[in-house]
């Protein structure tokens, strides 16, 4: 029962993180990623030493930092590749959780912000 607290606490810090922008949605999103260098983060939620984000802010244009949680890596029923045991379990999932907060965070003292959205990568970054 435990574990299954943890979880649904890491699902509803997932759902915030990932809740919709007010100053992202819909069509200025859409507005804001044209005009802006869209960065699709996987592993690494640093801003100190990202070469994705150093190269995209030497470039001028704004930085729109993506992050997807993409369900078959976060969903509880997403496996690993040997099939036996969970792909993410509770504790790496917090772990990214947390960072995507830290690094949310870091992003917003420098003036930027942090897409967290769910789903898979491909339909998430066409959206954008």
């Amino acid at each position: 029962m435990r574990r299954a607290t943890s979880l649904l606490a890491l699902a509803r810090t997932a759902h915030s993180l990932a809740a919709p922008n007010s100053l992202l949605r819909g069509r200025k999103m859409s507005a804001m990623a044209s005009k802006a260098t869209v960065v699709w983060l996987r592993d690494e939620l640093r801003v100190h030493d990202n070469a994705l984000l150093a190269e995209a802010a030497r470039r001028g244009a704004p930085v729109l930092p993506v992050f997807c949680l993409d369900p078959r890596v976060f969903d509880a029923s997403a496996k690993s590749d040997l099939g036996s045991s969970q792909k993410t379990g509770a504790r790496r999932a917090k772990f990214v959780l947390e960072s995507l907060e830290d690094l949310r965070g870091s992003l917003k003292d420098l003036g930027s912000g942090l897409v967290v959205r769910r789903g898979s990568p491909r339909q998430v970054l066409a959206d954008i």
